[in-house]
């Protein structure tokens, strides 16, 4: 367990995914863990909860994700962490009880894909706005027609499948997605600090 917190950063994808769900907790909180940032431990427990989703529950995510582990959050890992807290535990993205609403899953996310916002939150709002002029999803984000729920569109000279991070974006409920557009709006604009 020891060389494993050593070289936590190290682990590939593939062999973090088989890490028992007690080990990775242990991990994660030895001070001792090898991770060079906030950021990239997100990225870290992102990729281990996708792939134990089945193995994930309430206290598990809450733990994983907890201000503590991983004050700031990458970009990347934002937008998915927002629509599988959004999913599958709404108290725990929306807990405030480790130091009010700047230090919840949910505002650490909003902050963290807004200060990207022209990576991670562009090509949503843009490949949302193509899908509801071609019909593959209705005005309030949802599937036009079981047929469309996979449909190509048509973008420029080629075919072109919906991103993870736009699926992401389109699956949240509707306040959170105003939430991070208000945020990245200010971002844009200036009025809030880069």
């Amino acid at each position: 367990l020891q060389y494993a917190i050593q070289c936590f950063d190290l682990i590939p994808d593939n062999a973090l995914g088989k890490i028992s769900l007690q080990v990775m907790q242990q991990m994660v909180s030895d001070p001792k863990l090898f991770c060079p940032s906030s950021e990239r431990l997100s990225q870290r427990v992102a990729t281990y909860i996708r792939s134990n989703e089945s193995e994930i529950n309430e206290e598990t995510f809450f733990f994983l994700t907890h201000t503590n582990l991983m004050p700031v959050i990458d970009p990347s890992e934002a937008m998915w962490l927002l629509w599988f807290g959004a999913s599958n535990f709404m108290n725990t993205l929306i807990d405030e009880s480790m130091g009010g609403y700047e230090v919840s899953l949910k505002r650490r996310c909003i902050v963290a894909a807004s200060m990207d916002w022209r990576t991670v939150l562009l090509n949503s709002v843009q490949n949302a706005s193509e899908q509801r002029q071609h019909g593959v999803i209705d005005g309030k984000g949802n599937d036009a027609s079981p047929i469309n729920r996979r449909r190509l569109f048509q973008d420029g000279g080629g075919q072109q499948e919906v991103s993870g991070t736009s699926l992401n974006y389109l699956n949240l409920p509707d306040d959170i997605r105003v939430e991070l557009l208000e945020e990245a709006f200010l971002k844009a604009a200036g009025g809030k600090d880069e």
